[in-house]
């Protein structure tokens, strides 16, 4: 799941629901793109999505070869 695209009310409706009862809802919305980039990846694609009004993304990243380009 996305948080890329903001605070949007099913997003925040979610995370509500993930921090009252965690046990039943166990993941929760994060900025994927950026953890690869300060992880050290190059993102090669990524596609944006949404399942019942919920943001979601793939992202394909690629480790960065020390002294290459991506």
């Amino acid at each position: 799941m996305s948080k890329e695209n903001g605070e949007s009310a099913p997003v925040r409706l979610y995370e509500w629901i993930h921090n009252r009862w965690p046990k039943y809802v166990g993941s929760r919305p994060i900025y994927a793109e950026q953890w690869l980039l300060d992880a050290g990846y190059g993102i090669r694609s990524k596609e944006k999505f949404r399942v019942c009004r919920l943001p979601g993304e793939i992202i394909v990243g690629v480790k960065a070869v020390s002294g290459s380009a991506i």
